[in-house]
């Protein structure tokens, strides 16, 4: 009695529906067909004793055997709806439900608050399991944590016929594993190509990627090495470096490394060591071996080379000029300068260059101003002789023979000019010629 109170009050409280909990496949309750039954009613003291309908409540409706019987009767697919087609009939369902409410065991879905709990709580552990252990370490921990879960859940739908969710803790848990791993792999290729453009530096492409495969053999490395090397350093670099600013210095300086660095990586080396404005570059191997030298010696004829075989350069310049002393003899002048150069070097030793220079300089003297532009078109020829034996070139200034006015430097004091300007108001034609022994 006490138990059918407890069922009245949980169904009075539930929702409007409930989910059927069922027992099994169709005549899974039992089930008496309409000849037993009347068999029995004739034999009152037998039914009594088998306690048939003593304290049962009985469902009267069809229930068949095959599904060639069930056809266009009253039957439902439900889970138990099996490969022979066999489906329960209405009064099974009915008599499911009946069962439900007086056992207290439908299927009772767990509230909302507990269940939004469980599934952000899930998400929440895979996230932080996943960046915080290694894939390995982290799987395992999943899987067990996991079979826990998921066996209480089992357990407790058996025993209770509580519903906890499963299917939205099993999706956080392979699509977050399969996302930590594609993450965790996409962390390590960024690191790995960090390492490598670290290392490419200082050690060859071979050595990179056996510390990379293997990092025990940076411990375990040791052994005695034939090398070459090559050192390099900036002639003049305190003087260059005094007239320079900090930030510019350091920019110049890393190109510089870059620009000398390619050779020695073109050429099987690397670069050990760089210092200040030097560079050490290395060529290793287990024995002595003639071919590295001969490298390393090409590759100091590469970084003495040009750079490119062929440059283009393009600047502005401007000058503006007042004095300071109160002198109506010293000009003001101001200066627009736009040089425009081709530079073409062919491995064989032959250079060229071909400029254009605009200029347009506005004079001021006793109130009155005068104006000068013109277009000054220079050319430059040479050859450089092999194994750096010496340079030979020829100069034209001013190729079209301009003539302009052009006030230069010395004009800016009141000493006569004796220096020569920069630009000439003449074609100049020039021959040099320098050899190293």
């Amino acid at each position: 009695m006490k138990h059918t109170i407890k069922a009245l009050i949980n169904l009075y409280q539930s929702d409007d529906w409930q989910y059927l909990n069922f027992y099994g496949p169709a005549r899974s309750i039992n089930t008496i067909t309409y000849p037993d039954a009347i068999e029995l009613t004739r034999f009152p003291i037998k039914c009594d004793e088998e306690n048939i309908f003593t304290g049962k409540v009985v469902f009267i409706g069809m229930s068949e055997t095959s599904p060639v019987e069930q056809k266009d009767k009253d039957i439902f697919d439900t889970v138990y709806t099996g490969p022979s087609g066999l489906k329960l009939g209405g009064v099974e369902i009915a008599a499911t439900a009946a069962a439900n409410l007086i056992e207290d065991m439908p299927v009772r879905r767990l509230a909302y608050l507990p269940t939004f709990a469980i599934i952000i709580g899930w998400g929440l552990f895979v996230s932080v399991l996943w960046r915080s252990y290694m894939t390995v370490i982290a799987s395992w921990i999943t899987v067990g944590v996991a079979s826990i879960y998921f066996g209480l859940a089992f357990y407790v739908f058996r025993t209770n016929a509580m519903w906890y969710p499963v299917v939205i803790p099993l999706l956080q848990m392979l699509v977050g594993s399969a996302l930590a791993v594609a993450r965790n792999r996409r962390d390590l290729e960024i690191r790995v190509v960090a390492i490598r453009q670290t290392l490419t530096e200082w050690l060859p492409a071979d050595a990179i990627e056996r510390i990379i495969t293997s990092p025990e053999i940076v411990r375990k490395a040791s052994g005695l090495v034939y090398a070459t090397c090559l050192h390099t350093d900036v002639e003049g670099f305190t003087s260059i470096s005094e007239d320079m600013d900090p930030i510019n210095l350091s920019s110049v300086m890393n190109e510089y490394f870059k620009t000398i660095g390619q050779p020695v990586i073109r050429r099987g080396g690397f670069v050990s060591d760089q210092t200040g404005d030097s560079m050490l570059a290395i060529w290793a191997a287990a024995e002595p071996d003639v071919y590295l030298r001969h490298q390393a010696c090409a590759g100091a004829l590469d970084i003495c080379a040009p750079a490119e075989t062929m440059s283009f350069g393009l600047e502005y310049r401007l000058n503006v000029f007042k004095s300071e002393i109160a002198d109506e003899n010293i000009p003001q002048t101001t200066t627009h300068l736009l040089p425009l150069s081709f530079r073409f070097f062919y491995p064989s030793g032959f250079f060229m260059r071909l400029g254009a220079t605009y200029i347009d300089q506005e004079v001021t003297a006793d109130d009155q101003a005068q104006r000068e532009n013109v277009t000054l078109v220079d050319a430059e020829i040479g050859y450089r002789l092999p194994k750096r034996y010496g340079i030979f070139r020829v100069v034209a200034g001013n190729l079209f023979d301009d003539d302009f006015d052009f006030q230069g430097l010395a004009f800016r004091t009141n000493h006569p000019q004796e220096e020569l300007p920069p630009l000439l108001p003449s074609r100049t034609i020039s021959a040099q010629i320098t050899l190293n022994f």
